[in-house]
């Protein structure tokens, strides 16, 4: 055997150990195997690169709108907390205005406690009154119609109810008895308003007295209202009728000094206008109306208030 064919006797193939001639340990269909084999490795190896370089761009834009979408959710969720806390403060707010509402009930409840308080106070002396007229014949109490609205519980928009027109019609229609009767409820409620807030007044020119509380003589009046041809007796009454709303208005007066200002008449009339009242139909009668009415809404505030102090 010669020294070639011992040395390719010799070589094997490393893969797949047949006997091989050359001097590389590998055959030719290994070879061509391997090639195959590394071309499927890089190509596949590329296609991974590739593919992997996608799925980074994939997860980069997935983590982009990520991030939008934790940034939206994170406003809508400042955007609830400040509706939660806008809430809350509603809330309190509510609560507030219904812990507001219980008290002004309490409120309500308590004025209209003092209102029956007050109501009965004077129902109590209206009836009084009655018996005291009642004592006073001829002028019976139950026939006096246009004066009966000062002394019931009805009210209207500025104070107790006192009719003027129909004031005014007595005067027109010379219902003397009406007349007399009205002036005598008014000088008994002064009277009794003067004793109550302790006022006594010097300057009242009807009738002066020893007594301090007494400070007008209601026979007085109900002489001068009788109509007679005499003017004489008609200024009489025009000037009682001057004077008792002079004294009203001092004793309103009186009473604020004494309550610090707090206390204020809903009508005080101007002195130049009390002197402009006439029970002269030619010389504006309604003056005389509006004063009456403007007269016993400030005696009845005045007692009003008086019994609100003191219960």
């Amino acid at each position: 055997m010669s020294e070639t064919e011992n040395h390719q006797v010799l070589i094997e193939c490393g893969v797949c150990n047949h006997p091989i001639n050359g001097k590389y340990p590998i055959c030719c269909e290994c070879l061509m195997k391997e090639l195959i084999d590394n071309e499927q490795y890089y190509r596949c190896l590329n296609e991974s690169s590739q593919y992997s370089q996608k799925l980074i761009e994939v997860l980069e834009k997935n983590e982009e709108e990520i991030e939008q979408k934790i940034k939206k959710e994170e406003e809508v969720v400042k955007k609830l907390e400040k509706e939660v806390n806008e809430l809350t403060e509603e809330q309190k707010t509510l609560e507030e205005k219904k812990r507001g509402i219980t008290q002004m009930k309490e409120i309500e409840k308590e004025v209209i406690r003092k209102h029956f308080m007050v109501m009965n106070e004077m129902n109590k002396e209206t009836q009084d009154i009655k018996e005291v007229f009642e004592q006073n014949k001829p002028y019976c109490v139950e026939e006096v119609d246009c004066w009966r609205n000062v002394f019931n519980t009805e009210y209207d928009k500025n104070g107790p109810i006192i009719n003027g027109i129909n004031v005014i019609e007595s005067f027109r229609r010379k219902d003397n008895k009406n007349i007399k009767i009205g002036f005598s409820y008014i000088l008994l409620e002064i009277n009794k308003i003067a004793e109550m807030i302790d006022y006594h007044s010097n300057q009242f020119a009807i009738e002066r007295t020893a007594e301090a509380i007494t400070l007008i003589n209601k026979h007085e009046i109900i002489r001068c209202s009788d109509f007679t041809t005499q003017k004489e007796e008609k200024r009489k009454l025009e000037k009682g009728l001057k004077n008792i709303l002079t004294l009203v208005n001092d004793m309103g007066k009186h009473l604020s000094i004494e309550t610090k200002n707090k206390f204020k008449l809903p009508f005080s009339i101007e002195e130049e206008e009390i002197q402009k009242v006439s029970i002269y139909p030619d010389e504006k009668l309604e003056r005389f109306g509006i004063a009456l009415k403007f007269l016993m809404t400030d005696i009845m505030s005045i007692r009003c208030y008086h019994m609100l102090i003191d219960n």
